[in-house]
């Protein structure tokens, strides 16, 4: 209010001027009071709303220190806001306060959004680590990768700012706020959603449509991939599909690419791991990448590509190899942390232009044999033509159809007669002595050759009988030949060649019990080693005894 000379307005106005000027003066004051408590209740009354919104309560306390208050009022409703956001009056009034837990100001608080994207805290193996999101591009793809407390700290420790007025990094900020984020553990479960957990799955890497074309490709896959065999495109098509519409069902099938180079195997496995996505889709040239001990690269991994990673024989990677095609769980084990059983929905895709790319039992039915036509073997314009259609909207036009695909009758595992016999002649390569030994005598038609033989052993061409120590002498002498080392004992020879139909029995000669094979025709044990390892009865015509 205006100072008044009460002498002069006295002298001029008389008493009664001086009498309406002081009870205006207090009718003013009252006013103004008045207007202060009004401001102070809805203070109160936002204060209290914003209970739980920590920026709301910053912004409070900003629009309360430039609002026209009496300081008293002022601290009163700052110490409100101090308790609610559990901060310090100190640090609201130098605009540090972060709305809950350290003393930032929230115009101050864009690495907390930053941290938040790339981290989180997870608890893995009963530890409790900092999840760490990170592009790998060596590898040209998303990974997720965990940290200690320490290194977390240290990878932040340059980068300061201030907390109840103390210069702190953003690190450690970031572990203390109550908005960090954080889950109750990690999954991959395509497709699903887990409260609580973070899902590794981060969906596909196209949107289907249908306003593009992907004729050429189709043709391609028809055509160069499946040979034109109709009954291996349907299967090969309705495996496709079924990534993309059941991704959390496990297939349990392979499919192996066997051809030369530049006749379109990787044409054809890029177009679908860019319908999967970086995310989820992995390209590795080595078997110890596929297989190895060290997995945490394969932990979000839908679809895999082991591109000229062969197998030749690695007895020690056979295992891990048939594992990840058919067992529901699998073991993530990162450098320097513990092993973590995962659920797998892991699809593989092999490819190489060797013979021998993966191992094959006798019952396997684990990997779908593919021999790519060479027909454009180097066609470059032939490849261009659809790889261009493709980025054109027929990647986008492929994912409608596959998603569109009906596979309500087909089951991956069910593999039709003529797709399983293809391949067959791994399952000779992967099967051992015995079986390679057996299948040579099968496909040359005697055990020994007329004229000819094995020093000085009786010469057969196809007996009726021999004894059991006799056959397994020649085995034996075969792998010796062949410089096959460690070959199979009597026993598990004679094992075997019963299941493949030739059966021994003890008989009476002279007075003694001698062990002999009763021989079957030829005829009789290709059939059954035919059906054994599904190879094609055709295979044996033309093969005389």
């Amino acid at each position: 209010m205006k100072s008044v000379d009460w002498n002069d307005l006295l002298v001029s106005g008389g008493t009664d001027e001086v009498r309406r000027q002081i009870e205006a003066g207090i009718a003013k004051n009252d006013r103004s009071q008045q207007q202060v408590e009004e401001s102070w209740k809805r203070f109160e009354k936002r204060i209290n709303d914003a209970v739980e919104d920590f920026d709301g309560l910053i912004a409070i306390a900003d629009e309360i220190q430039s609002a026209d208050i009496h300081p008293a009022h002022c601290d009163r409703l700052l110490k409100q806001i101090a308790k609610a956001g559990r901060v310090s009056v100190a640090s609201l009034k130098k605009k540090r306060g972060d709305g809950g837990s350290g003393g930032f100001s929230a115009d101050n608080l864009d690495w907390l959004d930053e941290l938040n994207g790339r981290h989180a805290i997870v608890p893995v193996s009963g530890k409790v680590l900092v999840m760490n999101q990170e592009y790998d591009p060596a590898l040209d793809r998303n990974l997720v990768t965990f940290s200690a407390r320490q290194d977390f700290l240290l990878r932040y420790e340059n980068q300061k700012t201030f907390v109840r007025g103390t210069l702190i990094s953003i690190g450690l900020a970031w572990l203390e706020h109550p908005r960090r984020r954080q889950y109750d553990g990690i999954v991959f479960a395509p497709g699903k959603t887990v409260d609580g957990h973070f899902n590794l799955f981060q969906g596909f890497g196209v949107q289907p449509s249908e306003s593009g074309s992907f004729a050429l490709f189709e043709e391609m896959l028809t055509d160069i991939i499946c040979g034109g065999n109709s009954e291996l495109f349907c299967y090969v098509w309705g495996w496709l599909a079924h990534l993309f519409q059941k991704p959390a069902e496990l297939p349990g099938t392979s499919l192996v690419l066997r051809g030369k180079q530049g006749t379109g195997k990787n044409t054809f496995v890029d177009a679908i791991g860019q319908l999967v996505g970086k995310s989820h889709y992995i390209s590795l040239t080595s078997l110890q990448q596929v297989t190895g001990r060290f997995s945490g690269h394969l932990a979000d991994a839908l679809l895999i590509f082991a591109n000229e990673a062969i197998w030749g024989g690695d007895k020690s990677a056979e295992g891990a190899l048939k594992a990840m095609v058919t067992d529901s769980l699998s073991a993530i084990e990162r450098k320097g942390k513990d092993i973590v059983a995962m659920r797998n929905y892991k699809r593989l895709i092999v490819a190489s232009n060797e013979d021998w790319i993966i191992p094959r039992g006798m019952d396997d039915r684990r990997f779908i044999i593919i021999d790519v036509s060479d027909e454009h073997k180097e066609d470059h314009a032939y490849f261009k033509a659809i790889k261009k259609q493709l980025m054109r909207g027929g990647l986008e036009a492929l994912m409608q159809a596959l998603m569109d695909a009906d596979i309500s009758g087909f089951d991956p595992r069910k593999i039709p007669e003529r797709v399983r016999q293809s391949g067959w002649e791994l399952k000779i390569r992967s099967g051992g002595s015995v079986l390679q030994w057996w299948f040579s005598i099968l496909d040359q038609g005697y055990l020994t050759k007329e004229g000819g033989g094995y020093g000085d052993e009786p010469f057969y061409l196809w007996p009726e009988k021999m004894e059991k120590s006799e056959l397994h002498r020649l085995y034996l002498r075969w792998c010796e030949q062949h410089r096959l080392q460690h070959p199979e004992i009597d026993v598990v020879m004679a094992k075997k060649l019963r299941e493949w139909g030739l059966a021994s029995k003890r008989q009476r000669e002279n007075g003694e019990r001698i062990n002999r094979y009763l021989f079957p025709s030829l005829d009789e044990l290709r059939s059954v080693f035919s059906i054994i390892c599904n190879i094609p009865l055709s295979y044996w015509d033309g093969d005389s005894e």
